[in-house]
């Protein structure tokens, strides 16, 4: 009869492996097999190669449910003899069925085996809110075989840690959304099912990269060091940008109504459009005036502040910008370079340039050639370059303003333009300095027509709004100002910054941001 001591003893290891028939193995390296079991020598090491040691193990049979346990020694090893030619579950106390080994009919057979071991037991809590997952991850917390531990290090290009960033993890193919925060080291951890696909989102950055987790038995851990703009930088610039852009058009408003009082008010730039029939005699007497202060002095144009002429008179120079197709915003305060797009066109007439024009506002109306032809963003269209065309172009366009909210259908226009246009060779957009592009979610759109554009920024400013960075960049155009021409902004690796004026501008994965 056995003793009491004994059916305790077996009764305990009975309820610790959840099986029955448990057969203790305290066997060690002297064993040795036979023609009938297998000695199987177990390594258990964790995800760092760290022994295991007093583990305990153990391992069931497929064929007739036997149980067999041991513990690892001090050098994180355990032995067994087992019955050859079955297949079995390697068990340990939080993991059943944790990987299956199989041993085949062999006789006298001998198998040493390193078993990366780390508990599949979660510490984490959770919490799901519609579609998107909310996670809360201990320092403790391992990866498991179903469960990626996925964490991203964010620092900023000064390389310093961004604490309190939102990073989600988004699952292709389905609204789910697995979110976390960065902490004060700027770090961010998730524990993500494998089998998916994920998408890596920022704030102000969707879908930077993409990753696939595999459906295995392996222990994965996932490390993602990025470098961002820092969300607060971005809605810092943002603000700045606002501020100028109120303070511009207060300075504008007080301008205008000077200007209805006195055209000359404004000087060089005084909108000859608001000065009715007498704008074409105004028109000649200015351009002559042009002419011979281009031939004291080349640099003329950037003297009083036209950056237009400005930009293209110098790239007249080297010949080419051919059949040029001109976008311009007339939206507001934006009235001043109509004189300059007239004056170009005035002084380059005698070389016969076949240039076409669109000008644009907040209307709703498109028109071609003074016709209707839909509904759309306030875009007016013609390829008659007749002077008198253009004045009337021009001027409908602004009868049509109607005001708006600052942002500006930048993109719109321009492939409105591209549209209507026939064999041009070369893109302009002048654009309003301060304002933001309002239909940026069209650049992928533009971008596939492969025509670079050639922005020329309006507005005297100590800064270049990114948003035309990221057009210019991203369509392998360049940008121009009142005096200097940038045409190697696709040059530029992810990270580097670039000197425009007395200001530096970094660009990561397509976006600008002034430093």
């Amino acid at each position: 009869m056995k003793s009491l001591f004994t059916i305790l003893a077996i009764l305990l290891v009975t309820q610790a492996s959840g099986q029955l028939d448990t057969i203790i193995q305290n066997y060690n390296k002297e064993t040795r097999s036979t023609p009938e079991e297998v000695l199987l020598k177990l390594r258990i090491v964790d995800d760092k190669k760290q022994l295991q040691k007093n583990l305990k193990i153990w391992i069931v049979s497929k064929n007739d449910g036997k149980t067999y346990h041991a513990t690892t020694n001090e050098k994180g090893k355990a032995y067994f003899l087992l019955p050859n030619g079955q297949s079995y579950h390697l068990n340990f106390k939080d993991d059943e069925a944790y990987k299956i080994i199989k041993l085949p009919p062999t006789p006298y057979l001998i198998r040493t085996s390193t078993v990366t071991y780390v508990t599949r037991k979660t510490f984490f809590k959770e919490r799901i809110k519609n579609d998107t997952v909310y996670q809360e991850i201990p320092l403790e917390q391992y990866a498991t075989s179903n469960l990626i531990l996925a964490k991203v290090q964010l620092k900023n290009f000064s390389n310093e840690p961004l604490a309190d960033e939102v990073i989600t993890m988004s699952v292709k193919g389905t609204k789910e959304v697995f979110v976390a925060t960065t902490d004060k080291a700027g770090k961010a951890t998730w524990m993500l099912p494998k089998g998916k696909t994920y998408f890596f989102n920022l704030k102000y950055f969707e879908r930077i990269d993409s990753v696939h987790y595999e459906i295995d038995d392996y222990i994965n851990v996932s490390n993602i060091d990025y470098q961002y703009f820092g969300s607060k930088a971005i809605e810092e610039r943002e603000k700045e940008r606002e501020r100028a852009l109120a303070e511009r058009d207060s300075l504008y408003k007080i301008g205008e109504a000077a200007m209805i009082k006195s055209t000359a008010s404004w000087g060089e730039n005084a909108p000859l459009l608001y000065t009715g029939s007498r704008t074409k005699a105004l028109l000649d007497e200015k351009v002559e005036k042009i002419r011979g202060e281009l031939e004291k002095d080349d640099t003329y144009f950037e003297k009083v502040g036209y950056s237009f002429c400005a930009t293209m008179h110098r790239m007249n120079k080297t010949g080419d910008w051919l059949r040029t197709l001109i976008v311009t915003d007339l939206t507001g305060s934006m009235t001043p370079y109509m004189n300059q797009v007239l004056v170009w066109h005035s002084l380059n007439a005698i070389d016969n340039e076949d240039n076409q024009y669109l000008f644009f506002n907040d209307g709703r109306v498109r028109y071609r050639n003074g016709a209707r032809i839909s509904g759309g963003g306030g875009l007016f269209f013609t390829d008659n370059n007749e002077i008198g065309n253009v004045i009337n172009t021009m001027n409908q366009t602004k009868n049509n303003y109607h005001g708006g909210d600052g942002p500006e259908n930048d993109i719109e226009a321009l492939m409105t333009a591209m549209e209507l246009g026939e064999g041009y060779g070369t893109v302009i957009l002048i654009a309003d300095n301060y304002s933001a592009i309002k239909d940026k979610r069209k650049m992928s759109d533009l971008i596939s027509l492969g025509m670079p554009i050639k922005i020329i920024l309006a507005g005297n400013s100590s800064f270049i709004h990114e948003d035309y960075l990221e057009l210019a960049y991203r369509t392998r155009g360049s940008i121009h100002t009142l005096h200097e021409d940038v045409s190697n902004l696709m040059d530029l690796k992810d990270g580097r910054s670039i000197r425009i004026g007395g200001e530096y501008y970094r660009v990561n994965r397509g976006r600008f941001l002034k430093e």
